[in-house]
């Protein structure tokens, strides 16, 4: 478990290899507080970014999933308020971006908590590029939103998990972590 304070620590990487460039299926095992803060994200090279976030949770007990570029020049967004006293114990989170039918879907403890058309019209292949920042417990580009809680586990498939592959994945988590 890594543990976060909500100052200034976090975890970063700039080499990438194997990140998926399309569908992606993220797993994520934490607690935290109640606060404006980034559990996962990456800083991108403008203009394309390289839009990848995921805020758990905001201020407002709201969890957001941003993804990929839209035709608009914004990114793909998706939150959803969730009923959670945060920082009680460790919560299953699970993120995916489906690309046959362009949405976004966000999970919380094994159930479906929003789903959603994300008019992605582009995914960065960050691999191999230079300028592109994964952080673990920060935001991709404001250095006071910082994670203040624990990190159990993140995985991280470069594709759709099917309902089969899910219930698996979700199992094993439960089981390893108690939830």
């Amino acid at each position: 478990v890594v543990q976060f304070d909500g100052s200034d620590d976090y975890l970063s990487r700039t080499t990438f290899s194997n990140w998926p460039v399309d569908d992606i299926t993220i797993f994520i095992v934490q607690k935290s507080e109640l606060v404006n803060q980034s559990t996962i994200s990456i800083n991108g090279v403008y203009p394309t970014y390289g839009r990848f976030n995921a805020h758990i949770p905001w201020s407002d007990s709201n969890v957001y999933w941003d993804y990929g570029l839209t035709s608009g020049g914004s990114y793909g967004r998706i939150y959803q308020s969730i009923p959670a006293d945060f920082s009680s114990g460790f919560q299953l989170y699970k993120f995916d971006y489906d690309s046959s039918v362009d949405t976004l879907s966000f999970d919380y403890n094994g159930i479906e908590y929003q789903s959603g058309i994300a008019d992605i019209s582009s995914i960065v292949d960050i691999n191999g590029q230079t300028g592109f920042e994964f952080f673990l417990g920060r935001d991709d580009n404001n250095n006071d939103r910082y994670l203040n809680g624990d990190v159990a586990e993140v995985l991280i498939f470069d594709s759709v998990l099917t309902d089969d592959q899910v219930s698996k994945v979700n199992y094993y988590l439960s089981k390893k972590w108690g939830l």
